[in-house]
């Protein structure tokens, strides 16, 4: 990763792999986002479809999966009556984007989309804590390229909501200390994928995790002001 840093009077500068991100902490914070153009020089509006590739997938290293499989009480009013009627869930029954990424592209494209939203899993990437999951790595790299190879624009989102089960089990985002280890994903997957990316996004709806999915009683989606500090 091609990283470089400057701070001034009006907060911090960093550039990564030719993006330029600007912080302010005492206004708002921004990015330079690369404006695409076309071979003629021109600007061009990227439009596209968006995925999330556990809800489209399932994964079994996913702290989402291990909710799933389990009777804890938030899964009650969702998943009662639809196991009770014999009914599915993602892990039964998706798309299998994972599997079927080339017919995603292929059906984007025809929608004549120039734009690809999805997100890096975590848990696929790192479904052990310090363990890269290199066959996860090369798939993924095979996604971005069937898309990039149709001339789509990836927008690639780090946190989408799901995160690993072993970092649950560390206090997920309850422990400050913890903040690193996603920090530590996040560097990797710039190393990994930066040459195919060219929009990143941390998190999704971050909002939504700070206040909604906060249940003082659950370890499994306990999610504190600390995700906003990552």
């Amino acid at each position: 990763m091609n990283g470089t840093e400057a701070y001034g009077a009006l907060g911090a500068q960093t550039t990564v792999n030719g993006t330029r991100i600007n912080y302010n902490p005492g206004r708002s914070s921004s990015v330079d986002i690369p404006v695409q153009r076309n071979a003629a020089g021109e600007e061009v509006f990227v439009k596209g479809v968006g995925t999330h590739m556990w809800q489209s997938s399932g994964d079994e290293a996913s702290n989402w999966t291990h909710i799933l499989k389990s009777w804890h009480p938030l899964n009650f009013a969702r998943f009662f009556m639809a196991r009770m009627l014999g009914g599915f869930t993602v892990l039964e029954r998706c798309p299998n984007s994972w599997d079927r990424y080339e017919e995603d592209a292929e059906l984007s494209a025809g929608l004549g989309c120039n734009g690809f939203r999805t997100n890096l899993e975590w848990s696929r990437i790192e479904p052990v804590q310090g363990r890269i999951d290199m066959a996860a790595v090369q798939r993924y790299r095979a996604i971005f390229n069937s898309l990039v190879q149709r001339g789509m624009t990836l927008n690639i989102t780090l946190h989408h909501f799901t995160q690993p089960q072993w970092f649950d089990e560390l206090g997920g985002w309850t422990k400050a200390e913890n903040i690193q280890l996603f920090v530590n994903f996040a560097v990797k997957a710039v190393e990994l994928f930066g040459d195919q990316v060219q929009i990143w996004a941390t998190f999704n709806e971050p909002t939504v995790s700070a206040t909604i999915w906060w249940d003082p009683s659950s370890t499994c989606t306990q999610i504190e002001h600390t995700s906003l500090h990552a």
